[in-house]
This record gives C-alpha cells, structure tokens and sequence, in this order.
C-alpha cells in the first residue's frame, strides 16, 4: 500500500521555517522604524565586561592614579569624567582627553581605561571622560559638551596638574570621530561660527588629535555597512535619512578641515569598515600640509578588525602604541 504523503503545510519543518522567516520580517520593520531593538544590541556590543588589558596591567595600574567620576560643569547629563595620571605626580603635564566609542548610543568611559592608563604613565594627565548618549542628545550636543568638559579641565588645571598649553583630543569610533570634529571647531573659525560655539581653547594650546578607527566622511558613511550604523546615525542626528541632516555639512569631518588643522594621529585596520575613511583623511590632512603620523597595517596573521588598537593580544596594538608615544612625545615639544 502506498504511504499517503503530508502536504507540506503539515510538516514539521515548514512551521519552523516560516516562524523563523516571521521573526525575520518583525525584526526588519522594528528595526527600520524604531530604535529600540538597535539600542539592545548596540549596548550589549559596546560595553564589554571585560575589556583587554596587557599582560603588565597589574603593574601598570600600581604606576598610575585615577580619580573617578568627577563631575564636570554642563547642562547636558552623563557629565562625569576619570583624571588618570602617573602616580603620585605633582608636575605639570599634557593633558589627553579621552572620549569613548559605542555608536554615539552606548559605550562608557570604564571599557577604555586600560588603554587611558597605558597612556598615563608614560608621563600624561588622561581625562577619560563620558557624555550624554543619543537618541537623547543629537548633534552637536556631544561636541558642545566635550567643550565644557575642556573648559572645565582647563578651569582645574592646577589641581589635577595640567599643562594647558599642551593639550591632545582623541578618541575611538564614535569617539574618533568626535575628537576630529573638535580638531575642527579648534581651528576653524568658520566652523565654530556655523554651529554658534565658542571654542574654550586657542588653536596653538591644542597639540594634537588622536583619531583611533573613526569615520570622517560623512556622505559615504552609509557605503562602509557598518553593522547598524544607519540605525546609530538616525539616532546621533534624528534624521532617519541623516545625509538630509541640517548639519550634514558640518558633521562631514573631511570637508572642514584645514591647513591650521593640528598635528594628526591616525589609526585602522584594514578589516575594519572605516579603513577607507581613515586613507581617506590621512590623505586630505597630508595634502594641506598637516603634520600626520598615520598607523594603517594590513593583515598578516590575525585580522585587524574595528578597534584593533585597544586588542592587547595583538602585536599591532602595541605597534600602534609604540607609534602613538613617539607622536605624544614629538608634538609636546612644540
């Protein structure tokens, strides 16, 4: 007797097939009109437990002091920021500021302190520090912010002993990104002016920009397909197609740089989504003239993905380092 067979409608499979192709539907359309499952993920990829330390931390940590969560003067919240310095110092140093990643949505000050420290006790004041987050704050209230918490810095100079001729900017990601748009609000009068703000230090006390795997180009962001980047610039401008943005003009880094632009470090990878964007703005920097150390490997053995620069298991994160003390050291003497 032949075996009767069970529509398809009826098999197992099919109903694990299509809940699974459901999910996926649901998945797209929340995900292409809210930000809510986009901020879940983002978080969870942006605040890692347990960040990469050398294999000295213990002693570096012994070689450095940090005052935590000091609140700096702003109307905008998440304004507390960690002083990091060489132990026990009583000179005067460079100040670095410091500003973390995360997409502009997430991301915190604590999973960047192990790089703020190596940094430290090689003879510098590290002001790693946290902002308001989008979707909450949309530009440019994370650069107005890192300015007041300059300010502040500057303000307190003599207390956390800094050195306000000498002053870096720099940051990761996000952070990168940001740190080349305070390079421009620094040096670029006409930039200041566009977006109403008074830039809290001349151009000669800014020494340098650190620019660790950050996009600079804004009209080509989207081509880099950054895993939910297009998500994370809705947020960061509240504009859901955000080249459309009022600031577009002033969020694109790339086009408002110029030849007062400061002494430039620049870092990627070449699995990294950015890495063109990186070429890309050692190269206009190089053709106005500005002074660029740029770190920008290929792959030999493990691949050099988003923020290799903080993967102390990689032999190219401490090339990068090695580049980065040399540029710190270079630009302090000026």
């Amino acid at each position: 007797m032949d075996k009767i067979k069970k529509p398809i409608y009826k098999k197992v499979w099919f109903y694990v097939v299509a809940i699974l192709l459901l999910f996926v539907i649901i998945f797209g359309i929340v995900l292409s009109t809210s930000y809510a499952i986009a901020e879940i993920v983002m978080d969870i990829v942006c605040n890692d437990k347990n960040p990469s330390t050398p294999e000295n931390y213990s002693e570096i940590l012994l070689l450095t002091d940090k005052i935590a969560n000091v609140e700096y003067s702003s109307k905008f919240g998440e304004n507390i920021l960690d002083i990091i310095s060489p132990k026990n110092n009583s000179q005067k140093l460079p100040l670095i500021v410091y500003i973390h990643g995360g997409y502009y949505t997430s991301g915190d000050k604590l999973t960047k302190e192990a790089y703020c420290r190596v940094i430290a006790q090689k003879g510098y004041v590290v002001a790693n520090i946290n902002y308001l987050l989008s979707p909450e704050a949309v530009y440019p209230t994370q650069l107005i912010q890192v300015n007041d918490a300059i300010k502040f810095l500057l303000d307190n100079a003599t207390k956390y002993n800094i050195d306000s001729d000498k002053i870096f900017i720099g940051g990761d990601s996000a952070g990168g990104h940001l740190s080349g748009q305070l390079g421009c609000l620094y040096t670029n009068e006409a930039f200041a002016n566009k977006l109403s703000l008074t830039p809290v230090i001349k151009p000669d006390q800014l020494k340098g920009v650190l620019l660790l795997c950050g996009f600079f180009n804004f009209y080509t962001v989207r081509d880099t397909n950054f895993p939910l980047l297009n998500q994370a610039m809705w947020m960061f401008t509240g504009v859901k197609e955000y080249e459309n943005s009022p600031y577009a003009g002033l969020i694109d880094t790339i086009s408002n740089v110029n030849a007062d632009y400061p002494d430039t470090y620049i870092i990627c990878g070449d699995y990294d989504p950015f890495y063109k964007q990186n070429q890309e703005m050692s190269a206009k920097l190089k053709s106005l003239g500005v002074n660029v150390v740029d770190y920008l490997p290929t792959t030999t053995s493990d691949k050099l993905q988003h923020e290799f620069q903080s993967n102390f298991d990689l032999k190219e994160c401490y090339e990068g380092l090695d580049k980065l003390f040399d540029f710190l050291a270079s630009a302090s003497k000026d």
